[in-house]
């Protein structure tokens, strides 16, 4: 049987999005104001290469303002699905490399770091697919490993804001330490990302459950009057230009308040269960179908 269920979601994949790319946001600010502050604090120039820190604030300048762009656009085209299914990749991969900038600059392989990869994964399972967050988590991982052989090979700097990183610089050194960091950090990271997997899962198909529950009329399993006006008020924040054509049937049951009063009330759901039936069967899943209260039902159609 055809389904006529309209689901709405808890919250938009746009609106998502952009609370996940301003939270970000918000952590690189607070990076720039501390490295501002830095850089006017004399008495801490004896702990960082000033130079760096100088280039690090246009750089995170332009990290900033990259997140303006994105949210920007998410909201100018949230209406053009085509276009939000390239954005929403394109934000979380941005999300990730930029972090794992901030990571390389900081050391790839000091504490800050490790809790950055693993906070900005659990905050992908809660607002992102969860395909897209594994291919995320992978990129920031290779870029951290590749940025720390680099490192150790002597083609890239350690923590390069830092006069002084506490990286051994003897090869075999650095080489023991990054696999013992590995092979702690490995293991507890795939842990936690799986028990956070699972639970987030659990807690969206929880969350969906209730979600049809409460949109659903619990005698015919139609939608009901909520969906409605849900519906009704997406239509109206869609622009003009998007807004399709469509046409409200509503309809009641002849003579059911003679049915309940001769057959009584439980023959009379049977009705309502039968005449919602009906209906699902005759429209097409694409309409919307609901009990709008008592015997009253409601269509709308959209071209």
């Amino acid at each position: 049987m055809k389904s006529n269920t309209f689901r709405i979601d808890d919250i938009n994949v746009v609106t998502k999005a952009i609370v996940a790319l301003a939270a970000v946001m918000c952590l690189h600010v607070s990076y720039l104001v501390w490295k501002i502050y830095i850089i006017r604090t004399p008495d801490l120039h004896e702990f960082v290469d000033l130079a760096v820190f100088f280039n690090e604030i246009l750089v995170t300048s332009g990290i900033i303002f990259g997140f303006l762009i994105l949210m920007f656009l998410l909201l100018l085209c949230q209406h053009y699905p085509k276009i939000i299914q390239f954005l929403l990749p394109c934000s979380l991969q941005y999300i990730a490399v930029t972090m794992s900038y901030q990571g390389y600059t900081f050391g790839s392989m000091s504490l800050p770091t490790g809790v950055m990869l693993v906070g900005a994964t659990l905050i992908g399972f809660l607002l992102f697919d969860r395909r897209q967050v594994y291919l995320a988590t992978l990129m920031a991982s290779l870029i951290l490993i590749g940025t720390t052989c680099a490192a150790i090979a002597g083609y890239l700097p350690y923590a390069p804001k830092l006069l002084d990183s506490n990286f051994p610089k003897e090869l075999g050194a650095a080489v023991f330490l990054m696999v013992n960091i590995l092979l702690l950090a490995i293991p507890t990271f795939v842990m936690i990302i799986f028990v956070s997997d699972r639970f987030m899962s659990r807690l969206s198909e929880r969350t969906q459950q209730f979600k049809q529950l409460s949109q659903l009329d619990a005698l015919t399993k139609v939608n009901n009057r909520l969906v409605v006006h849900e519906y009704s008020q997406k239509l109206n924040q869609q622009s003009v230009d998007l807004v399709r054509q469509h046409v409200i049937i509503m309809l009641d049951i002849d003579h059911f308040k003679t049915i309940n009063d001769q057959f009584g009330h439980l023959i009379g759901d049977v009705v309502l269960q039968d005449v919602a039936k009906l209906l699902q069967l005759e429209v097409s899943h694409e309409h919307v179908v609901a009990r709008f209260g008592g015997e009253e039902f409601i269509i709308i159609l959209s071209s």
